[in-house]
């Protein structure tokens, strides 16, 4: 009998393990949601481990690992967790790719995608598709736009302080030989230079990462049988209209008399504004004839209107709503088509039909057009997989890692750390001038005047016919007056010359305007 009880003890015992484990607690999440939502996610992602594992079988852990890995920069453990958190939550199932996404990314004027990679819910590995360069980019844009509009609450603060930065951070041309190479705007910052469409193109992606709509409208001579652009200028979306910057010269086209942004109708309505603009140079390519047959670049990121990116998008917008470190992924094709179809033009007002069928669109009674722009998706096709900061970077600064990790600080506002790497290779033959002139706008917008002053003199002195000279006289103007030494100011905005003259003569005009009213020409 005795041992007939032991048995049937031991049968219920085992019965109870197998059923509910011996006792052992299930896994609590409490801890590592407590690290996620106080942004300690380092901390989250070791107490999610504790308690699940590397591989957690709840979607939410899952998500919120993923999430964490991605904003500790830890990308090799990113891209696996979030394929799994979409095979443990179903999420990719609800999603419906948009249709014309689709058209763009398979169809072979656009993308030429294999329809798989197209089409795939989940992130692809580095060697098959672009997915992770794309995050790790718009991430480091995100963390550029971040602190140059910080503090700034309107678009329009916002879109300025952008168009200051690109035009005062890339020159309008060149080095001397400089081979023309295929970049992004990654690209354009780190090596300092772009052609008008390719510093339009650093814009408008640092304005998307600040939340702001942005397209390039491609200037194009009428009397030019194959309508080749002269000039390209960014179309701002502020107060609901798509206002005109001028990022190659580094100003905004304003209203003399009002003081508002121009639009394109504008433009086409008046050009007596225009005329006011260009009035001190008139061989600056804003000829009012080159806009009748404008067109609307639409600029779109191919690797951001694939439907994963969307998917991913809605993860970082539920787990963390309010978080400045999580970047714009993701873009709205169709959306951002249609916006500038209704609001770019004299179509304003009309809702014109969904769908990529009616690209090349013509503006109702005019003359101008909209299409995509196509070089981002041969960008796509042709660059190499993988990502590098400093693709793009003339062979002697790509190969010398202590200057173009410093220029990488200098953008992100690293300021000293920038600073100290320029001083290390100021010895360096073939990087003095830009080691040295990189270091006084690290100064500048560091607010360390005295020193940017001082520096940007010496600049100007070692090299007077250098790269950057135009931007050089342009910065040391900017110091003065905020300096509050009008005089000074206005020497070195005269000696401005090249593409960025016309900002200087503004800025010189709004320094003698305060003047006139009783100022002293500092800026506010």
């Amino acid at each position: 009998m005795f041992r007939g009880l032991i048995v049937s003890w031991l049968a219920l015992t085992v019965a109870l393990c197998a059923a509910g484990g011996c006792g052992k607690r299930a896994p609590d999440p409490a801890k590592g949601n407590a690290a996620f939502f106080s942004g300690d996610f380092r901390k989250a992602v070791q107490e999610y481990r504790k308690e699940f594992g590397g591989q957690p079988e709840d979607d939410t852990v899952a998500k919120r690992m993923a999430v964490s890995t991605f904003v500790m920069g830890d990308y090799t453990q990113f891209l696996p967790l979030h394929n799994l958190s979409l095979r443990l939550s179903g999420l990719h199932e609800e999603f419906k790719p948009s249709a014309v996404a689709v058209q763009l990314l398979k169809g072979e004027k656009y993308g030429g995608m294999d329809p798989k990679k197209a089409l795939s819910p989940f992130l692809l590995p580095p060697q098959a598709a672009g997915d992770l360069p794309h995050v790790i980019r718009a991430r480091l844009l995100r963390r550029i736009a971040a602190r140059v509009t910080r503090g700034l609450s309107t678009d329009e603060e916002k879109a300025l302080a952008l168009l200051d930065f690109v035009s005062r951070n890339v020159r309008p041309e060149p080095e001397e030989a400089a081979e023309e190479t295929m970049v992004d705007p990654i690209g354009v910052l780190m090596r300092g230079y772009g052609v008008r469409e390719r510093s339009a193109w650093a814009f408008i992606a640092l304005a998307r990462q600040a939340g702001l709509r942005a397209h390039a409208l491609s200037l194009r001579d009428p009397d030019d049988p194959a309508l080749k652009s002269v000039h390209t200028l960014v179309l701002a979306q502020i107060g609901g209209k798509y206002g005109l910057l001028d990022v190659y010269g580094g100003f905004a086209l304003r209203d003399p008399k009002s003081g508002r942004l121009l639009t394109l109708e504008d433009v086409l309505a008046d050009p007596g504004p225009l005329q006011a603009i260009r009035q001190d140079d008139a061989d600056y390519p804003l000829d009012p004839r080159y806009f009748t047959k404008a067109l609307v670049s639409i600029v779109l990121t191919p690797e951001a209107i694939l439907p994963r990116m969307t998917v991913l998008q809605e993860v970082f917008r539920k787990e963390l709503p309010d978080s400045t470190d999580l970047p714009k992924v993701a873009e709205n094709a169709q959306e951002e088509i249609l916006s500038v179809l209704s609001q770019a033009g004299p179509a304003a007002g009309e809702k014109p039909a969904e769908g990529l069928h009616q690209l090349p669109y013509t503006f109702p009674g005019r003359e101008c057009q909209a299409d995509i722009w196509a070089y981002p998706f041969r960008l796509m096709r042709e660059m190499p997989t993988g990502f590098e900061y400093y693709r793009g970077l003339p062979k002697a600064q790509a190969e010398n890692e202590t200057f173009r990790n410093a220029r990488l600080q200098q953008l992100l506002g690293s300021f000293l750390d920038a600073i100290n790497g320029y001083k290390e290779v100021s010895q360096n033959e073939a990087l003095a001038e830009l080691a040295h002139v990189y270091a006084q706008i690290c100064h500048f917008e560091n607010d360390k005047l005295e020193r940017a002053t001082e520096g940007l003199r010496g600049y100007l002195e070692t090299f007077p016919n250098g790269l950057w000279r135009d931007q050089a006289c342009l910065h040391l103007g900017l110091a003065y007056v905020k300096k509050g030494d009008a005089a000074a100011a206005k020497a070195c905005f005269q000696r401005v010359k090249g593409p960025t003259r016309l900002a200087a003569r503004q800025a010189l005009d709004r320094l003698e305007k305060a003047e006139s009213q009783g100022g002293s020409g500092k800026s506010e």
